[in-house]
């Protein structure tokens, strides 16, 4: 995360006091500069994602209209939502709670009356380089799928020319085994020979 930007975060919450306790906090915070958007339902912050570009949510497990975790697997089942990194905030510590939340798809969770400026400031860098991390992963994850994919399309039998070595395709053109390769696969060729073939086109080249 970058310290010098400002983080613009909505919090979710139908307590104003709860509100004004974590603008308050994100005030007082070193290193960052923090911009609060206020939802008091999911619904309300659902219509402030919709139209907002937004750095974290800070979500409170009691919603009047719907539970944290609904809200949750709503923004992680919205393909233009899902990259927001969430943190669950609730009023008393619960360990099934805290698993659920994570469960989920939250990258935090916090209980409110334990929070204090450093805590949600590093809880909010914390839950939006996690997010980042998880979003690399998974990309890293679907390339590698899709390189076996490629690679899956090389199984079965060749058709292969027993004296030039060509490979005939599922359309019946015959190709150089490189580029045949090369186009079923992520594979890239370098030409050199091997010492047989060496000793065969070169004989006084070297030695045994």
């Amino acid at each position: 995360m970058n310290d010098d930007k400002k983080i613009t975060i909505l919090i979710v919450d139908d307590s104003i006091e709860d509100r004004e306790t974590v603008r308050r906090y994100l005030s007082k915070s070193h290193g960052n500069s923090f911009i609060q958007m206020d939802a008091e339902t999911g619904e309300e912050g659902f219509g402030i994602l919709k139209e907002n570009r937004l750095d974290c949510i800070l979500l409170d497990f009691h919603l009047p209209d719907m539970d944290g975790i609904d809200f949750v697997r709503n923004i992680v089942d919205n393909p233009d939502l899902r990259n927001i990194p969430i943190i669950m905030l609730t009023g008393q510590g619960d360990e099934s709670i805290a698993a659920e939340s994570l469960k989920s798809g939250v990258q935090d969770y916090l209980v409110k009356e334990n929070l204090n400026s450093d805590l949600l400031s590093r809880s909010i860098k914390y839950a939006i380089d996690k997010k980042q991390s998880e979003l690399e992963r998974e990309k890293y994850i679907k390339e590698i799928e899709d390189a076996l994919g490629k690679i899956k399309k090389l199984e079965g039998m060749l058709p292969i020319c027993c004296s030039c070595k060509k490979i005939r395709d599922d359309k019946g053109a015959w190709n150089q085994i490189e580029e045949y390769i090369s186009d079923h696969s992520e594979a890239e060729f370098t030409h050199g020979m091997c010492p047989e073939c060496i000793k065969n086109h070169y004989p006084g080249y070297y030695d045994d």
